[in-house]
């Protein structure tokens, strides 16, 4: 004897309900606090330092090494911070802390009021998030997606009583690795440039691939008037973007990135032209696109190196991509001429 009709139906609806509150939740929240759209923990075991923590069982490292069986603990006064440098850049879109009570801790010891700061290096941070009444013992913070290398937890106040102790079991930050567009054409290929700041500054070390090597790991220039560094590609090439590492991608003074500059093409090293005029640029690194344009030669010039009136020129490394941009579309069809008019009797 089959499944009355009635009953048929209603656990077709039940089954419906499931699903969309299973989705509904997948997407707000995830499962066990991850975010459903994340691809993994970025964060995980790279790099953490902090404020001085309470013991040394109780160290930064602690709080991204994937467990909530320890933590890191700080009693530092005024603000406290957790940072952690991703090694590498990648675009995040979430993240989640796990505070005192994840750990079984009371609650009252959970995370009152915090912020997160992220950026390229540890000298140019932007605040993506900012709590000032938290109580929960995880919580998630979603973002528009970015891409970065350094994420630091500020904590002003790390409780919900007078308990000055900042504890944090788990830090946790959702993404992937950036996607480079395409092989880098530039990645050493011949450079030249202006007279280098020291031998070991030569235009060489900007299409090295390469900005983690220390203050030497770049080209600079202190000539007089405009400075100019140039990479040959060897062959005609079709590029869309050129991507730009300045002296704070490399730790230097974020005061020191390049302030004016232009982004030119040749394919003959003779006859340039400007694709753009960058002014009153701030940022360590920056990435500029144009339509598809088949080059040989891309030469940076740079019109003003800082922004306090330091005289030298520095570039970390300079990269050229081939898929910056989608394709220019190919233009619509002409429509169809009118038909000929007959001639008039």
């Amino acid at each position: 004897m089959g499944i009355p009709a009635p009953y048929r139906v209603a656990c077709r609806q039940a089954a419906r309900l499931f699903v969309v509150v299973l989705l509904a939740g997948l997407a707000l929240g995830g499962i066990g606090g991850r975010p459903a759209w994340a691809a993994s923990n970025v964060a995980l075991r790279k790099i953490a330092t902090g404020s001085v923590a309470c013991s040394t069982a109780e160290q930064p490292w602690f709080a991204n090494n994937g467990s909530t069986a320890d933590r890191w603990c700080s009693r530092a006064p005024g603000t406290k911070f957790l940072q952690i440098e991703l090694q590498d850049e990648y675009d995040v879109s979430s993240f989640v802390i796990r505070h005192a009570g994840a750990g079984g801790q009371p609650v009252a010891g959970n995370t009152r009021a915090f912020s997160i700061q992220v950026g390229f290096n540890t000298r140019e941070l932007d605040t993506v998030v900012t709590v000032t009444d938290n109580s929960d013992s995880v919580t998630t913070h979603p973002i528009a997606t970015r891409a970065m290398r350094v994420i630091r937890l500020n904590i002003t106040t790390p409780t919900q009583t007078a308990d000055d102790t900042a504890v944090i079991y788990e830090f946790e930050a959702y993404g992937d690795r950036s996607p480079f567009p395409g092989e880098n054409f530039a990645l050493n290929r011949p450079a030249a440039g202006s007279a280098p700041c020291r031998a070991s500054e030569t235009p060489d070390k900007a299409v090295n691939g390469s900005i983690t090597g220390g203050n030497s790991d770049k080209w600079c220039s202190r000539v007089q008037g405009v400075k100019f560094l140039q990479v040959d590609l060897q062959s005609q090439r079709v590029v869309t973007g050129v991507r730009v590492w300045h002296a704070g991608a490399g730790g230097e003074r974020v005061a020191w990135n390049t302030r004016d500059f232009d982004i030119q093409v040749s394919t003959d090293g003779v006859t340039f032209t400007t694709l753009r005029a960058e002014r009153g640029n701030l940022q360590s690194m920056t990435f500029i696109g144009f339509q598809h344009r088949s080059v040989r030669y891309v030469r940076l010039n740079i019109i003003t190196p800082t922004s306090d009136g330091n005289k030298a020129a520095r570039i970390y490394d300079l990269a050229a991509y081939p898929n910056a941009l989608p394709p220019t579309p190919p233009a619509p069809p002409l429509p169809p001429p009118p038909p000929a008019t007959p001639p008039q009797r």
